[in-house]
């Protein structure tokens, strides 16, 4: 080792020919809470020697720091490990070492020692953050520079804050300036969240029967806030299987997936998008909510000319709905017809019949049950349905609202 008046620098003999330039003065930086031992430096051997290099935010084991984000890539520097608890670590006034192992190659020095460490109030420094995995520069503090060496436990009455902590949390205050402190209860991580998650033009309630197609489109919209979720998953809940793994955030997506028909009422296929917000460490998955698809028998109901007899003249009739339980609904009669008919789906009754229209007479023994008849569900399949008439002598002389209760 060699040191030039000059310059003012200290050279480390690596081999013959090269070396490295030591300075008497480092700029500020910062370590994660935890730093490896022993203390190296480590020189990458395809860049101009004495040089700096940046390193990612997510840095190799063992982590190396660089003592600066400007300076070009080069050599890396890490620091010894008695370092102040928050991560903080300022060099200043770095002695000539008095002795230098060289191991393992000549491009790794091992035992840098004497290097002073001291806390500074009047430079900036980069301080780590663990929950986003980075490191952020901080300006040297005008004033307040003050370093605390402790946390502070927060005591307020009447549902005060001190930015984002509240009464009987603790700030994580030690080795930070006021400065600091502010700027961090002035400043909450915010989650990202699901504005919304769909499946195309697919409709929630669909018939007995009925076939989902495959290529089905899915759109969704997810609030970053403080996030980053650069991919989502979308998973068949019903099934417990993966539709798609990691497609990009975009907001849309088109799968091949095979066909699903639900063929009892009640039957239920449910979708959800599973999403990872990469900023936090460790990373936070969460879900969408479920987009649900329920199938339903259709009612049949309504004025007609003639009673039905088979499942088309039933599905003709001029109203219908998904049956969704105890239903309460309205069968208009018009003023033209005189055959009123309710056609329910299997296991479903008429309790009571009340017109709305007559002073709110009950007219439930109007309605006559009759054999049943087999209807086509959307499948193809025969469902017994219950068939109920009523037959007045002439037409009514205006609409009248047959309020129809189910069970």
């Amino acid at each position: 080792m060699a040191y030039d008046v000059t310059n003012n620098t200290s050279t480390i003999e690596l081999g013959p020919g090269s070396s490295i330039p030591v300075p008497s003065n480092l700029t500020p930086i910062a370590l994660p809470p935890i730093t490896p031992t022993p203390e190296l430096i480590s020189v990458d051997a395809a860049a101009p020697v004495g040089t700096i290099v940046e390193l990612p935010n997510t840095l190799p084991s063992p982590e190396l720091i660089a003592p600066d984000n400007v300076s070009p890539v080069g050599t890396v520097v890490e620091l010894p490990p008695d370092v102040p608890p928050d991560g903080i670590v300022y060099l200043e006034t770095i002695p000539i070492p008095d002795e230098i192992n060289i191991v393992e190659s000549p491009l790794r020095l091992e035992q840098l020692q004497d290097v002073n460490i001291a806390p500074r109030n009047d430079q900036d420094f980069l301080q780590y953050d663990a929950a986003s995995n980075t490191y952020i520069h901080v300006p040297a503090p005008t004033s307040g520079g003050d370093i605390f060496t402790a946390d502070i436990n927060v005591v307020l009455s009447g549902g005060k804050s001190f930015g984002k902590y509240t009464n009987g949390q603790t700030i994580p205050a030690t080795g930070k300036t006021a400065v600091e402190v502010i700027l961090d209860a002035a400043i909450e991580y915010i989650a990202a969240t699901w504005s919304f998650f769909s499946v195309g033009v697919q409709p929630t309630t669909i018939e007995v029967g009925t076939t989902i197609a495959g290529g089905r489109t899915w759109t969704w919209g997810i609030n970053l806030n403080s996030g980053d979720v650069p991919t989502i998953s979308i998973e068949d809940v019903t099934s417990a299987s993966a539709i798609v793994v990691d497609t990009p955030n975009d907001g849309s997506h088109i799968d091949v997936a095979n066909t699903i028909q639900l063929n009892s009422d009640g039957a239920t296929q449910q979708w959800r998008g599973v999403a990872t917000d990469i900023t936090p460490i460790p990373n936070v998955v969460f879900n969408s909510s479920p987009y649900t698809v329920t199938a339903r028998f259709y009612r049949f109901y309504g004025a007609s000319a003639t009673s039905p007899t088979n499942s088309a003249t039933v599905r003709a009739l001029p109203q219908s709905a998904f049956q969704t339980g105890g239903n309460t609904f309205n069968l208009n009669t018009g003023s033209t017809l005189t055959k009123f008919v309710v056609a329910l789906p299997p296991g479903r009754t008429i309790t009571s019949v009340i017109d709305l229209d007559a002073l709110n007479a009950d007219i439930t023994s109007e309605y006559i049950a009759q054999p049943s008849i087999n209807v086509l569900d959307a499948g193809g399949t025969n469902r017994a349905y219950n068939i109920y008439e009523m037959n007045v002598g002439a037409p009514y002389s205006s609409d009248h609202r047959h309020q129809i209760h189910t069970a």
